[in-house]
């Protein structure tokens, strides 16, 4: 049994790469399927079965990529922070060397998406507070729903489904 288990999956994991492959090339699931000889959901299956994985394998390398470029710039600032130090005590500091030690600690929050998010304030006339007119606009609601309720056209608004149209297909 185990062997006809393992033939099953080598026969399952070589269809899904040719099939993986055609797509790639830009082939439809349609074509894929005439071309493989097996239907067009199977295809489906074999494709989702194979995005998935390649999904989590990215996703691990991205991880890995993430800590390794990470520990490259740790480095870096570690290097870049002594010479900074050496510089003060040579006299007066180096503000290039802290400037870019201080630009190494942003790229690890970048790479890790730790920068948070730009604040913007939106502000009424003058950088005054917003001033919104709620009963003003709630009386010019009430008028046009009173209106409406009326069977009055308003503004080519209409409480009646076809009022308004001239025939044909205009909307």
């Amino acid at each position: 049994m185990p062997k006809e288990a393992d033939q099953h999956r080598q026969q399952t994991q070589s269809r899904q790469e040719e099939a993986w492959k055609l797509r790639v090339q830009g082939w439809t699931q349609d074509r894929i399927a005439e071309h493989m000889g097996i239907s067009q959901p199977a295809i489906s299956k074999l494709l989702a079965k194979t995005e998935k994985r390649l999904h989590a394998e990215f996703a691990a390398q991205a991880e890995e990529i993430k800590a390794r470029q990470t520990a490259q710039i740790e480095h870096l600032y570690d290097r870049l922070a002594d010479q900074f130090e050496e510089s003060c005590r040579d006299g007066g500091g180096n503000p290039a060397l802290l400037a870019q030690a201080l630009k190494a600690l942003a790229d690890v929050r970048a790479i890790w998406g730790l920068n948070a998010a730009e604040r913007r304030e939106v502000s009424g006339p003058n950088g005054g507070p917003i001033q919104i007119d709620a009963e003003g606009i709630r009386d010019e609601l009430n008028r046009k729903l009173a209106r409406l309720a009326a069977g009055d056209e308003a503004e080519g608004v209409s409480a009646k489904p076809d009022a308004g149209r001239t025939g044909g297909d205009e909307v």
